[in-house]
């Protein structure tokens, strides 16, 4: 698991109608690996892979706003279990 690249992505404030930023760090991250991508009306569509060569990938859904007001954050990791 790439923990870094989840840590980064978390620590990205959004606020429902706000959520450009976390969009543009995903569409960033996309061009920088090569990944198909696009966005439609706020939603980010990565493709990881050739679809047409039958290359299966899982599809992951998640929101990319949230309910609490934008502030900066650090997202620690727990590792105590």
């Amino acid at each position: 698991m790439r923990t870094e690249l989840l840590k980064d992505l978390l620590a990205v404030p959004t606020y429902t109608g706000q959520e450009q930023d976390v969009v543009d760090f995903l569409v960033a991250h996309a061009h920088a690996h090569g990944y198909a991508w696009e966005v439609n009306n706020g939603n980010v569509f990565i493709t990881k892979g050739t679809p047409n060569l039958g290359e299966f990938y899982p599809l992951v859904c998640a929101h990319t706003d949230s309910v609490h007001a934008i502030q900066p954050m650090e997202i620690v990791q727990d590792d105590k279990g």
